[in-house]
């Protein structure tokens, strides 16, 4: 009966230490794995930034091509897609309404 272990009573199960150390292992796995997920998900919110600003700069464009001049705010652009333009949190935009210059503000 290699590998299984028995209690004072004589029944299979696993002690606290073999709970334990699995515990520690899991924890060890946890600290690893977290950090690099975490990069990740800091790159993936700033590519779907990224992309809302290209659209919002196509968005300003066909605005003024439409209209011969530039949006007052961006909020005028809403009724283009009918729904508002949504960011990860942190970012935002700048625009500069005279120009037409939308830019993408980081955390």
């Amino acid at each position: 009966m290699i590998g299984r272990r028995f209690n004072v009573r004589g029944r299979q199960g696993f002690t606290l230490i073999d709970l334990m150390i699995v515990i520690v292992i899991l924890g060890v796995l946890a600290a690893i794995v977290l950090p690099l997920v975490s990069h990740h998900l800091d790159n993936a919110q700033q590519t779907a930034a990224q992309a809302t600003l290209n659209s919002v700069e196509k968005a300003v464009e066909m605005y003024r091509v439409q209209n011969n001049a530039f949006p007052g705010t961006l909020d005028d652009l809403t009724f283009q897609t009918n729904k508002q333009m949504k960011l990860p949190p942190g970012y935002s935009f700048l625009y500069d309404n005279t120009t037409g210059v939308v830019t993408l503000v980081t955390p």
